[in-house]
């Protein structure tokens, strides 16, 4: 079901840059203005001029920072910045990094290639998060200007058999990678795959695939309406462009390095009768035990088949413990049984909606509601007064994702943060 295909990979000349560290940036929509000057400051090709271009005095609009992040593509382009490749290739990406959950060494292994644009309702590519309109404009903007996929999106698919792992493993056995770039703790590797023979032989590995995005679902819906706008122009366009075509990293839901990261849910301007009854307010539900919050963290850490979320307050931890899951399944409507079996439903619908009277709704819009996913930053805003609440979640699963999309429901916001990021800047794509 899934057609993919090698391309013709753009990436720096570290001949003329030097170090990757100076020039590669996180993805555009994980960086605060503060880390933008940052990777400004850090040199003069720094990848973040193009993703994520920052007014400058004089901007008579905001149309300026795209064209100015196009005009960079093209000058490096020109000037031998970049370096395109000559022929097609997939690329397999390696991310060796420290698991923050456990501290043990991991790496996960990701094929960049360009994937063919499906519409969702044709069940090819599946989503599992709501997009926004403005984060769409933001990109169609870009990729209308650089004429480039100058980020990839993040996909998973099923290899039960690693059939395609082992392929990937032997390209990385025989070859020295391509491009290495050590950032922090993390090591990225990149090689190449030009040979013809194990291109097609890798390719027809996932004409029976779905595809699952994990990361990137505004850039992927933004690909869809680009390449719509660029078929609409042409009076006789061909039958296959580079248009119909988005740049991605694939990866495998048994890859064993794909870490899925909580994100944890901090509240305020809770009433103080709500907030001082809580505790109690919750038995109805679940099991209340008061602790100490390391221990509340080691119980959120052992997997087991519970439903259980730590809340913290000023006068101490709790560890909460779904009572009956079947009682709660009942109690939540409008959703599809594996949607509200996630816990980050089973927090929204039963706690913050249903006990303190915060609706999905508001989520997306008030201020009271803070995220992080460092466990020990929710703890320490609780103290220091900053939130009045954190509950701190387990970490998710991969496979939520699967099944959510699988049963074409949307996962609550803030439900998976996938770690670690993959590094903008090592390769893009002409379209």
């Amino acid at each position: 079901m899934a057609i993919i295909r090698p391309f013709k990979g753009i990436h720096y000349n570290t001949d003329l840059v030097g170090s990757l560290d100076q020039v590669i940036s996180p993805p555009y929509d994980v960086i605060t203005p503060a880390q933008r000057d940052a990777l400004y400051a850090s040199g003069e090709y720094n990848f973040v001029r193009i993703i994520l271009n920052r007014p400058e005095p004089g901007d008579e609009s905001v149309d300026e920072s795209y064209q100015r992040a196009a005009r960079y593509l093209d000058t490096w382009l020109g000037t031998g910045v970049f370096a395109s490749d000559e022929e097609v290739s997939f690329y397999v990406y390696e991310q060796e990094f420290t698991n923050p959950l456990d501290g043990e060494r991991l790496s996960r292994l990701g094929l960049f290639c360009a994937l063919k644009l499906s519409p969702y309702e044709e069940g090819v590519v599946l989503p599992h998060e709501e997009t926004r309109k403005k984060a769409k404009e933001d990109r169609m903007h870009l990729m209308r200007t650089t004429s480039a996929n100058t980020e990839p999106i993040f996909g998973l698919y099923e290899d039960e058999k690693n059939s395609v792992r082992c392929e990937l493993l032997q390209t990385m056995q025989a070859s020295n990678p391509m491009l290495t770039v050590t950032v922090g703790d993390e090591i990225e590797r990149v090689w190449r795959i030009s040979d013809s023979v194990i291109l097609s032989r890798i390719a027809n590995m996932f004409a029976d695939a779905s595809i699952w995005i994990a990361d990137g679902h505004h850039r992927y819906e933004t690909g869809l309406s680009y390449r719509d706008e660029r078929r609409k122009a042409l009076s006789s366009p061909l039958a296959d462009m580079a248009c119909d075509y988005i740049l991605i990293i694939l990866s495998a839901f048994n890859d064993p390095g794909l870490v899925v990261l909580p994100t944890h849910r901090l509240v305020r301007n809770i009433p103080s009768n709500t907030l001082a009854e809580l505790p109690n307010t919750l038995r109805e539900l679940f099991e209340v035990e008061r602790m100490e919050s390391e221990e509340m963290l080691k119980r959120l850490a052992t997997p087991d088949d519970t439903h259980r979320f730590g809340m913290a307050l000023a006068r101490g931890s709790y560890l909460l413990t779904l009572r009956d899951l079947d009682t709660a399944i009942r109690r939540i409507t409008g959703h599809a049984d594996v949607w509200k079996k996630l816990d980050v439903s089973l927090l929204q619908e039963l706690i913050l909606s249903g006990k303190m009277g915060i609706s999905a709704e508001q989520l997306a819009t008030t201020p009271d509601i803070a995220y992080t996913r460092d466990t020990y930053e929710a703890l320490n805003k609780v103290a220091e007064g900053d939130c009045q609440v954190a509950f701190i979640l387990a970490p998710p699963h991969a496979d939520d994702v699967r099944h959510v999309a699988l049963s074409h429901e949307k996962m609550p916001p803030k439900s998976t943060y996938f770690y670690p990021k993959q590094w903008s800047g090592l390769l893009l794509r002409k379209v």
